[in-house]
């Protein structure tokens, strides 16, 4: 399986961008980097007292707020396994934060901001 690394037009990264193309203009020259090494978060949640826990949902997140977009591909949720433990393959590269949270509706977008309370 290969994951988008870049993609580049002209110089840009244009890999969480859109471009527009008219009718009759030349396509810019466009190059696509795939990697065929995902990225992986794995760890283990824990209560108050240290304790492995599956009760709770972890919400990961870039560090960078503009990547906080309804639908962004940098924002991730993950339920631990029995034993607390739990891995996500495939976030793009980047700095990460994560948040455990007591629940996240199901079907429901959830980012940074809307999980505060």
């Amino acid at each position: 399986m290969y994951f988008p690394k870049s993609v580049d037009a002209n110089g840009r990264d244009i890999v969480d961008a859109a471009i527009e193309i008219r009718a009759g203009q030349t396509l810019p020259r466009i190059q696509f980097v795939l990697s065929n090494r995902p990225t992986r978060v794995a760890g283990r949640l824990t209560d108050a007292k240290g304790n492995a826990t599956a009760d709770g949902t972890l919400l990961l997140f870039a560090a960078d707020p503009p990547r906080w977009g309804e639908d962004s591909r940098y924002i991730a949720t993950v339920r631990p396994d029995q034993q607390g433990m739990f891995e996500h393959v495939g976030l793009p590269p980047g700095d990460y934060l994560a948040a455990a949270v007591d629940y996240v509706a199901g079907g429901k977008r959830t980012t940074p901001r809307s999980s505060r309370s």
